[in-house]
């Protein structure tokens, strides 16, 4: 995914990934909704959440020194930050090895060229590019449990990871416009990128956990003027209420730094940022499942 990183101070909580998850059909009735996938148990790992934000410095470059550790904190966290107490020379490698030892590794891949079809590859490049509109950064996952990016050079300005903890979303968007809140819980959307598309509610309130499902722009074009209301109504009050408020947790990575986080709790996007040459900012991500 590449990005020529202008225009992005109102989008950077616009890019939610996809979930696959067991859901309830009964709410799914309001006008203008769609019929949805059927239910299929078992996908998604639910945690037992005892902390929101944690970061761990990595005493070791050998992956295999500190994957328990990493695996036992990301299993109650959902948002963790690794620091490398020290130089990594390989961080393909690392990463690589560390995915694997800590969950199942999932091939997110996609080419923004063909309107982002899979390519069967582990990582994906998230860069900016002078010559790249912006419009083409905007990804979303079906299938992963926890994402990571790791950080190979940082903007000079901005860029930073903007999280937002979905329990706290819904107090405050259900406080806020009651009526949106309605709509975004009760109609099931369809969002689509090339092949891929899924059906599901914005915010899935009917588990123990709101699940969130929320990409602006990959909104199907064959969607219900209703359902294309309610997602740029979505839009907007994440713009006016949300960003740089204080349910916003932003995280800039260093190089060789990286960040997990568990794709359905979390809403997330980025700040907008200052860039010159290609590769200003350069971050790699994957996706995996949790076993």
């Amino acid at each position: 995914m590449v990005s020529n990183g202008q225009n992005l101070v109102q989008n950077s909580l616009l890019t939610q990934k996809s979930a696959d998850y067991a859901v309830d059909d009964s709410r799914a009735k309001g006008s203008g909704s769609v019929a949805e996938e059927p239910p299929r148990k078992g996908l998604i790992h639910i945690p037992t959440f005892t902390e929101y934000f944690g970061e761990i410095e990595l005493r070791s470059a050998n992956a295999a020194d500190v994957a328990a550790q990493v695996r036992e904190t990301l299993g109650r966290t959902k948002i963790l930050r690794l620091v490398p107490g020290w130089h990594i020379s390989d961080l393909r490698s690392f990463y690589d090895r560390l995915v694997a030892l800590i969950a199942d590794p999932l091939e997110i891949g996609e080419d923004f060229k063909t309107g982002g079809k899979q390519t069967g590859e582990k990582w994906l490049e998230i860069r900016y590019d002078q010559d790249i509109p912006d419009l083409a950064a905007y990804r979303h996952s079906k299938t992963a449990d926890v994402m990571l990016f790791y950080s190979v050079n940082r903007a000079s300005q901005g860029g930073a990871t903007v999280f937002v903890d979905v329990p706290q979303l819904v107090q405050h968007l259900k406080a806020t416009d009651e009526d949106l809140f309605q709509a975004v819980t009760r109609e099931v959307i369809t969002y689509c990128k090339s092949d891929q598309t899924r059906s599901a509610r914005i915010i899935d309130i009917t588990g123990s956990n709101p699940i969130v499902n929320y990409n602006f722009y990959c909104i199907d074009p064959a969607e219900s003027e209703l359902h294309k209301s309610i997602n740029e109504r979505f839009f907007i009050y994440l713009r006016d209420y949300v960003f740089g408020s204080y349910m916003c947790t932003e995280v800039a990575l260093n190089p060789g730094e990286a960040v997990l986080w568990w794709d359905h709790f979390v809403l997330h996007g980025r700040n907008s940022f200052s860039a010159a040459r290609t590769d200003d900012r350069f971050i790699w991500k994957t996706g995996m499942k949790w076993h």
